[in-house]
């Protein structure tokens, strides 16, 4: 189906994932890089999103509620406390204790798993313009078996995601970019995957700023700009982006978009070969040539930057999984 590759994005909830959600993490990257590599097309066109009313301003709490609230994130990980004090919060019509309880009910965490009931939870705060229950909501319907069957199952899905994504959500707007460029992009939905991309990127999104980098450096969704896919790639590499080392290693023994040097060219080769979560015989085949043509000041030089760069950006650890809340299936209808 064509939005299979949107499932490894959904129910990226804060406090509240579990171990198949932590997944994610490295597939969303993956993506953008796949999205990257599909062939250039013929023209730029452009997008502009639709207009949306901004989300209502959320009712001014209570003291009393706020601490309520502020309990309840503390607790992230005792999951069935955390679900109880949610679903307290929730039957307030608390935007944000709505949106938990329906990612508790979608994922069977810290109590018995309905998509059904989830959905409805997730939709209450999503009526109430909260953009993470409105993407949430968005990925139920384009991914979830159990809407496969929905009419326009897909186009509600991404009804949401795009209010989402109009909303801030930097993840909704990953998520739009991708189903934007499945199967046969037109130009104008390239255009609509770099636009997503780019804001995404603007909010720190390490993957966007690969994917947004890609497009500037290909022509692709944008005008052709070397100049901007450097910056884009410095920033994702700054971000501890592996592939964005590598093409800024690229890019400077080139000379596209920054100034040509093989000093340059070698800290980043060097970089994307010696990081610890993506280590490439590609990159350090790369380093190795380009390491011949420096002098022994120059090399010095370069290694003295590599260790500056790795102490300001250091690699960050690699995600384990995490924990599985301890539901007793047996205890939960079939």
């Amino acid at each position: 189906m064509r939005v299979k590759s949107v499932i490894a994005l959904s129910l990226l909830g804060a406090g509240l994932a579990t171990g198949s959600l932590a997944q994610t993490r490295t597939a969303k990257t993956q993506m953008a890089k796949t999205q990257a590599a599909k062939p250039k097309p013929a023209a730029v066109a452009t997008y502009t999103p639709p207009s949306l009313p901004a989300a209502p301003a959320p009712a001014p709490l209570d003291a009393e509620t706020q601490s309520q609230i502020d309990a309840a994130r503390a607790q992230s990980g005792n999951f069935f406390g955390t679900f109880r004090a949610w679903r307290l919060l929730a039957d307030k019509g608390i935007a944000e204790a709505e949106y938990q309880v329906g990612l508790a009910y979608a994922d069977g965490i810290g109590v018995c798993r309905s998509i059904p009931i989830g959905t409805d939870w997730l939709r209450k705060a999503a009526d109430q313009g909260y953009a993470p229950a409105e993407r949430e909501l968005g990925s139920l319907y384009v991914s979830s078996p159990l809407y496969e069957t929905t009419p326009d199952h897909e186009r509600i899905g991404e009804d949401w995601l795009l209010k989402a994504a109009l909303h801030g959500d930097a993840v909704a707007q990953v998520m739009l970019a991708v189903i934007s460029t499945e199967g046969e992009p037109t130009p104008e939905q390239y255009a609509k995957a770099a636009y997503w991309y780019e804001k995404a990127a603007e909010q720190g999104k390490t993957s966007a700023m690969f994917a947004i980098a890609e497009a500037y450096r290909l022509g692709r969704g944008v005008a052709k700009n070397n100049a901007k896919a450097a910056a884009w790639f410095r920033k994702a590499a700054e971000s501890d982006e592996r592939a964005a080392e590598f093409a800024l290693g690229e890019m400077s023994e080139q000379g596209l978009g920054v100034p040509r040097s093989d000093a340059e060219a070698y800290i980043w080769y060097r970089l994307a070969a010696t990081n610890a979560r993506f280590m490439s015989d590609g990159a350090d085949k790369s380093s190795q040539r380009v390491k011949a043509k420096l002098s022994p000041a120059l090399l010095a030089a370069a290694d003295a930057r590599i260790e500056t760069f790795r102490t300001a950006h250091p690699v960050a650890p690699g995600g384990g999984p995490i924990p599985v809340p301890p539901v007793r299936w047996a205890d939960c209808p079939a």
